[in-house]
């Protein structure tokens, strides 16, 4: 019986102490800009425009693996829909980018809250690899 409740008080102890050390370690949640509201409306103008590419991309994707997993193969026509699939990405990589240069043109993208995001990669731990 007293083995029970000591097991159940180290579990609960364990419990406690793992969530008073993640909020005293746990970095502050990230502060936005006043005209966040304006910046959220300009990314849902850029996502619609990128998601309409997005599924051609998938549908690609879907045929050429689709293909793949199919009884016949032709190496001829494998690689016309993974040149296919590949040029959809392509361009959805390509609009990607120039809609972030172009919100960063127009001040919708916060580049101090980039370099905050790079510092906090730079100083984390890396991992050992086995």
């Amino acid at each position: 019986m007293y083995l029970l409740l000591i097991i159940s008080l180290a579990f609960n102890l364990a419990f406690i102490g793992m969530f008073v050390w993640h909020r005293l370690h746990m970095p502050p949640p990230p502060t936005f800009p006043a005209d966040i509201r304006h910046f959220r409306e300009n990314m849902g103008e850029h996502r619609k425009h990128i998601n309409e590419h997005r599924e051609k991309f998938l549908e690609e994707r879907r045929e050429f693996m689709d293909f793949l997993r199919g009884e016949e193969f032709e190496e001829a026509q494998a690689d016309s829909l993974l040149r296919r699939m590949i040029e959809k990405q392509k361009f959805i990589e390509e609009e990607l980018g120039r809609s972030m240069i172009e919100m960063r043109k127009n001040g919708e993208f916060f580049p101090e809250r980039m370099d905050r995001k790079q510092g906090e990669r730079r100083n984390k731990p890396e991992r050992r690899r086995k």
